[in-house]
């Protein structure tokens, strides 16, 4: 199967699967970016209310990401708490700015359950096709740095993968 089951967006492999057409069809074409999403704490979601409410918060994710993103761009769930989507639309740092403060204030919400209250945050790192010579691996390399610079900035934040860190 080619969705994720949990949230309905593609898994790893067809993700992988269509970005690799995408990047044959447009290399050099225009700023396409990879952005990945990880939601911060997530293990403590699934360790203290349990995996039917991790599924429900990973599913509200997944509607943030079809929210902000275009029916064109390619959206999926890698695995865990982690999301990636490609996003051939975003045109300007500018535009790519917009789109994931968008993304990152709409990750911030507060989840009830029960009688607690446990405010959810995410981590973004962002990659461009053109950094990583528009090759699939490349790009999910450079995207998945951009990712960990944002986590050890501190969470509930994002950062663009600069060659030089």
């Amino acid at each position: 199967s080619k969705c994720d089951l949990a949230t309905g967006l593609l898994n790893k492999k067809a993700f992988c699967y269509e970005v690799e057409q995408c990047l044959l069809e447009h290399s050099g074409a225009t700023m396409n970016a990879m952005v990945f999403i990880d939601i911060d704490n997530f293990k403590l979601v699934n360790d203290r209310f349990g995996h039917p409410e991790g599924d429900k918060v990973l599913r509200e994710v997944a509607q943030i990401i079809h929210a902000v993103f275009r029916d064109g761009d390619i959206m999926a769930r890698l695995g865990g708490d982690e999301f990636c989507i490609y996003a051939s639309g975003l045109v300007s740092m500018e535009a790519v700015n917009r789109c994931v403060t968008t993304l990152l204030s709409h990750c911030h919400f507060d989840y009830d359950y029960n009688d607690t209250s446990f405010t959810v945050t995410a981590s973004i790192g962002v990659a461009f096709a053109s950094q990583a010579n528009y090759e699939y691996s490349s790009m999910y390399e450079c995207a998945d740095q951009a990712l960990y610079s944002a986590k050890t900035k501190g969470k509930n934040t994002w950062s663009l993968y600069n060659a030089e860190n």
